[in-house]
């Protein structure tokens, strides 16, 4: 077959395949193939498809500096080792979405005329794509990898896209160039992320990404608010805001974290004023049930008389806490520390309310 240039092996059973530094002039087929060992195509010239689509390759899929005038198409196939395009062109798109690599995507100074498509797929170790250009998009959305995504220096002309990846190791994209958005959104990632000097044309989302790593969710989260504040775009600057605080606490000892918590989930980092007022009417309703178990407010009058109702200690409470007075009532011998402790709980809550407001919708 090979000697009459028919490179049509689909369905093929094969031991290993070598076909190193050789010219492929049109297609090369090993859809539904098996091959039990290895499949070698280093410095090959292929000027059409490579062509896996649902292959089994038990070993490693080596394509070392070939060429590829057209797609490599691995949909859906299983590579039992490395799948290994480093220093490869393929001249439109890499489609490995649904495939099965047990060990690493090596991919390092390829270059992918279109996307790199691996959406859904399922990567043993690392995604090696340092020093890769990829023409449009890196699309990585609900891949699963289980070490590391490696994109230093690398180019992608308009987005990565990571929404729902799992990432096993760390993320790093330093001194990386994307076009236009990154995006990790719902994405889980276990270790370190850097984004050290990385250009990015527009935005960056880790909405709802979760971290294992404190110190990887301060640097995402410090890229993503920058850039949302060059963007002029406030809403999104608070929510990264709030979420490197959170990572910033979550650094600390365990009594400090402890100790900010109502910094964190009361006063939201000075982003969420209307939490304020809620903890502070569930002081006063706290407060209210308080007085009325205990009898701790009286009516003014000639007479001892206790407020009896609920409503009456909710009004005292109230009053208290906004600091206007007693009213027609005052705190019972026995009860002024608390009638004082909610006084001045109310002062600074109503100060940090303001304050927080006018930072929110004023500025």
């Amino acid at each position: 077959k090979v000697s009459k240039e028919d490179f049509n092996f689909e369905g093929a059973i094969l031991l290993e395949v070598d076909f190193s530094g050789m010219k492929i002039k049109n297609n090369l087929d090993f859809n539904h193939s098996v091959i039990r060992k290895n499949a070698l195509f280093k410095k090959a010239k292929i000027d059409g498809n490579a062509l896996f689509k649902k292959a089994k390759i038990c070993g490693n899929a080596l394509f070392i500096k070939a060429t590829i005038g057209g797609d490599a198409w691995f949909k859906g196939a299983i590579v039992g080792g490395d799948a290994w395009f480093g220093g490869a062109t393929i001249g439109s798109y890499a489609r490995f979405a649904g495939a099965t690599i047990g060990r690493s995507a090596r991919f390092a100074g390829a270059t992918i005329g279109r996307s790199a498509r691996f959406g859904g797929t399922t990567i043993g170790g690392d995604v090696r794509f340092g020093g890769t250009t990829i023409g449009r998009n890196a699309w990585f959305k609900g891949a699963t990898i289980g070490g590391d995504a490696w994109f230093k220096g690398a180019i992608i002309g308009v987005d990565a896209w990571f929404e729902l990846a799992t990432i096993g190791g760390n993320v790093r994209f330093e001194g990386a160039t994307i076009g236009v958005n990154a995006d990790f959104r719902g994405a889980k990632i276990c270790k370190d992320a850097s984004f050290d000097r990385t250009k990015i044309g527009e935005k960056i989302e880790f909405k709802d990404t979760t971290f294992k790593n404190p110190e990887a969710q301060k640097n995402a989260c410090m890229t993503a608010k920058n850039i949302w504040k060059s963007l002029g775009d406030r809403e999104k600057e608070d929510y990264y805001h709030y979420r490197e605080m959170e990572a910033k606490r979550k650094q600390k000892n365990p009594i400090m974290k402890f100790l900010e918590l109502p910094i964190q989930y009361v006063f939201g980092y000075g982003i969420y004023p209307f939490r304020v007022i809620a903890a502070w009417g569930l002081i006063v309703l706290l407060f209210a049930l308080y007085f009325w178990i205990f009898n701790g407010v009286g009516k003014v009058g000639n007479g001892v008389e206790n407020a009896e109702s609920f409503l009456e200690n909710f009004y005292f409470s109230i009053f208290t806490a906004t600091t206007l007075g007693y009213g027609d009532y005052r705190p019972n011998p026995g009860h002024q520390l608390m009638a004082g402790i909610l006084a001045i709980f109310g002062t600074f809550m109503w100060a940090a309310f303001i304050t927080i407001f006018a930072r929110k919708y004023m500025r």
